[in-house]
């Protein structure tokens, strides 16, 4: 059973399958078991929601590699006290 979302439209009565469809209300959007979604649709108390796109990583257009670079002492300015 794949979950399905659906935008309920209308107050549910009664009860099916144990759960209270009471607890459903006008505007919220939930997930129920297919076929319990399907029913609600069917009986026009929910209507079913597009599913929402998956999100997309996006690369950034450009990216450079550094080299690392070594650094040695002994070269360049003299330390203090040397």
């Amino acid at each position: 059973m794949t979950p399905v979302r659906v935008k309920i439209v209308q107050p549910c009565e009664g009860s099916t399958d144990g759960i209270r469809l009471t607890q459903y209300v006008s505007g919220q959007v939930v997930e129920l078991p297919d076929h319990l979604a399907r029913s609600f649709v069917v009986l026009g108390w929910a209507e079913p929601v597009k599913p929402e796109p998956a999100h997309a990583v996006i690369a950034p257009a450009e990216t450079k590699v550094v080299e690392p670079v070594v650094l040695k002492r002994g070269r360049g300015r003299p330390r203090k006290g040397s």
